[in-house]
């Protein structure tokens, strides 16, 4: 109210200053001793839950689960893989995702609220980039595919294409997509081997060849 009043006032600076000193503080009540909120989502035997309240709770609701498999369902609760993550300053692996939450109070939507906080964020884990890249490399460089030097060169193209291009749509929702850029390079540097080898020619002959004819591109 105060910062509004200073705004129809004309007291420019004091505006900003409150509004600076609004933008600083959380935009509900994190010190609700109170306040619980639980959330599931499941895909499979895949499970994730997201629950606000205390660390003792959130270790409660596991031995919960826990017992509720093993006599209800004759189940076994994974203790390897059924991990209490905080969202804040750690990453939950799930489907292949790194989930964590957004916090940054220096970006504003078009009408100068904090446009991200608290949203959830989805990141490619390194090592799955590590481990794609791995499939076409050998002692760190991108090598040819055998496999596939007996197949024509369409049936080579749509093979790296489709490869690639199921990695971007599964991942498509990860803010890190752009990570990605290294396995495509790698992807392309082990496609134009493979038909180099398969024609028994240079890289770059390969490379000025499809090049001319824009064929070779793996989105």
């Amino acid at each position: 109210m105060r910062m509004l009043t200073r705004k129809k006032r004309g007291k420019v600076e004091e505006y900003k200053e409150l509004r600076k000193q609004l933008q600083s503080m959380p935009s509900y009540d994190m010190t609700d001793p109170d306040f619980r909120r639980l959330r599931y989502v499941r895909y499979a035997d895949d499970i994730l839950l997201g629950f606000i309240g205390p660390k003792a709770e959130a270790q409660q609701i596991k031995a919960q689960l826990k017992s509720y498999l093993a006599e209800a369902l004759k189940l076994e609760l994974s203790e390897e893989k059924t991990l209490i993550t905080h969202v804040k300053t750690e990453r939950a692996r799930f489907l292949g995702y790194d989930i964590t939450r957004f916090h940054d109070d220096t970006r504003h939507d078009k009408d100068g609220r904090r446009s991200i906080n608290g949203d959830i964020s989805l990141h490619i884990p390194k090592e799955v980039v590590h481990a794609r890249c791995q499939l076409y490399m050998h002692n760190g460089k991108a090598i040819h595919r055998a496999e596939l030097i007996n197949h024509d060169d369409y049936t080579i193209i749509s093979d790296y294409q489709g490869q690639y291009r199921g990695y971007v749509q599964y991942y498509t929702l990860a803010h890190n997509i752009h990570d990605l850029h290294k396995l495509r390079w790698i992807m392309l540097t082990s496609l134009l081997k493979t038909l180099a080898a398969k024609h028994k020619e240079s890289v770059n002959r390969i490379a000025k060849r499809y090049k001319l004819k824009n064929d070779i591109s793996l989105v």
